[in-house]
């Protein structure tokens, strides 16, 4: 349990930390686009994960930093075909930043 709650505060500090370097690059743009993509998305860790982004999105929205998180993955974790097509869809966007969970 302790690492779950270890990696959820990785990929939370992580996102954090990719919305205050976009932020610094482009004072003028008032919107942020950052692309979740978990390993899977059924199961209940990848939806605390889900979870924390659109927390960290909150706080960020409080501070006036507007922050759009797409969360896209495969349904399930061994899907490995599906997890490269929606990295490389998420790529062709050009987003802000990506959170991408283990392959």
């Amino acid at each position: 349990m302790k690492t779950h709650r270890l990696l959820r505060f990785v990929i939370v500090l992580s996102l954090w930390m990719a919305i205050a370097a976009c932020n610094r690059q482009n004072r003028g743009e008032k919107s942020l686009t950052i692309a979740v993509i978990p390993q899977g998305s059924t199961h209940e860790y990848w939806k605390s994960i889900h979870a924390g982004a659109m927390k960290a999105a909150q706080n960020l929205a409080e501070k006036g930093i507007h922050v759009n998180i797409i969360w896209k993955g495969p349904l399930r974790e061994d899907d490995r075909e599906q997890q490269t097509q929606v990295v490389e869809a998420f790529i062709s966007l050009r987003s802000a930043g990506y959170g991408v969970g283990p392959f």
